[in-house]
């Protein structure tokens, strides 16, 4: 005779939990754009990697939305945010596979970005987010 006890019990609603705490720490809530903290670690392991012979250059880009506070005191935080969607939208189209493009303040958003040739294509590509 053989007899066997078990129980079963669903663990979905625990583990899609636990991957949203996992994402919600690294990611910005409004953007879905890493944050500060995932962009300096890609910052460091892109400046680890450049250090190869033949890899990519990194070149990082800071950029700060002017008079963001004044947008937001005179239409609201709601206009607010979508602005802060179309500007991550904008800069995210210039971006090819391997860059990375992070929210790393209230109006500010960092980006890393790997060139073959710095020197002829960082100017194309600033020109682009310009443009």
């Amino acid at each position: 005779m053989v007899r066997v006890i078990g129980a079963l019990s669903d663990v979905t609603e625990i583990k899609t939990a636990e991957e949203r705490i996992l994402h919600d720490a690294i990611h910005d809530n409004l953007t879905g754009l890493p944050n500060r903290e995932l962009f300096l670690d890609r910052l460091g392991a892109a400046i680890v990697q450049a250090a190869r012979s033949g890899a990519p250059t990194p070149a990082a880009l800071a950029i700060d939305v002017d008079r963001f506070k004044e947008v937001n005191d005179a239409l609201g935080m709601a206009f607010g945010d979508s602005a802060l969607l179309a500007v991550a939208r904008r800069l995210g189209r210039e971006l090819k596979p391997g860059d990375t493009l992070a929210r790393i303040g209230g109006d500010q958003f960092g980006v890393i970005v790997l060139f073959d040739d710095i020197d002829a294509e960082l100017e194309r590509f600033v020109a682009s987010l310009k443009g």
